[in-house]
């Protein structure tokens, strides 16, 4: 009888959503443990100013779900009915339906993330962007949309944390499989685990650039996923899994 390894989801608390039940009845052994804090900020002047701005602009981005539920209620506690010329556009397939809940129908590229966004349309003739985002988060959509003579602001409204585990080596066994969905992971389970343990386990990374981060962290077994919603992550895991 074949035993299926582990799969440590690392999302922060609350963000695995069903992925943890599909991958239980596939026969994994599931493991929850965030390496990632999310913090809701505040309004303060930033805020309210871009807020009461949203009419000026003529592209809201929200990078993830995460900006979706901190950012919509600012939005929404100024603006009961949208700006009629705003496009929205979502970072990727999970954001674009986390808005759709607030009757907003946002495109998004089928490359998820900032790359993907930054193919997505030609930014030419886009004058003004605000991008909702979490504090400190990638500089890299901004910068290429800038470089192309647009002008961002950002719609900080969460902060984010790490923890690390310390008692993670008691429960992670040789192939196991550990799921990472930001470069920001990569400390804390560098923390949790020795290299020796790291290099008994596949690491499954949302991008290329964090495949990089992770190498250079002396990760090598790491493999990058199409896609971070559940079907994308599941066809990444069975694929290892096959692959031996």
């Amino acid at each position: 009888m074949n035993i299926q390894p582990g799969i440590l989801l690392t999302r922060p608390e609350g963000y695995n959503g069903p992925l943890t039940d599909k991958l239980r009845q596939a026969g994994y052994r599931v493991l929850e443990r965030p390496f990632l804090t999310i913090h809701p900020l505040d309004e303060n002047e930033k805020i309210r100013r871009c807020v009461m701005n949203l009419d000026r602009y003529d592209v809201v981005v929200f990078v993830s779900r995460t900006a979706v539920t901190h950012g919509m209620p600012h939005l929404l506690r100024r603006w009961p009915q949208w700006p009629s010329q705003l496009l929205w556009y979502a970072a990727g397939a999970q954001t674009a339906r986390e808005l759709r809940a607030f009757d907003i129908n946002a495109a998004y590229p089928e490359t998820a993330g900032s790359d993907g966004l930054i193919r997505f349309r030609n930014w030419q003739d886009v004058e003004r962007v605000l991008i909702v985002r979490g504090k400190g988060g990638l500089e890299i959509l901004r910068q290429s949309l800038e470089a192309g003579g647009v002008n961002v602001d950002y719609l900080e409204v969460y902060a984010r944390g790490t923890q690390h585990w310390p008692d993670l080596k008691q429960d992670i066994k040789q192939g196991d499989i550990i799921v990472i969905t930001s470069g920001e992971a990569i400390e804390p389970l560098c923390r949790s685990l020795d290299p020796v343990e790291l290099a008994e386990v596949t690491i499954v990374a949302p991008s290329e650039r964090v495949r990089k981060l992770a190498t250079c962290r002396g990760l090598q077994n790491t493999v990058v996923t199409p896609s971070l919603n559940d079907a994308g992550v599941m066809e990444t895991i069975n694929g290892i899994i096959s692959r031996g």
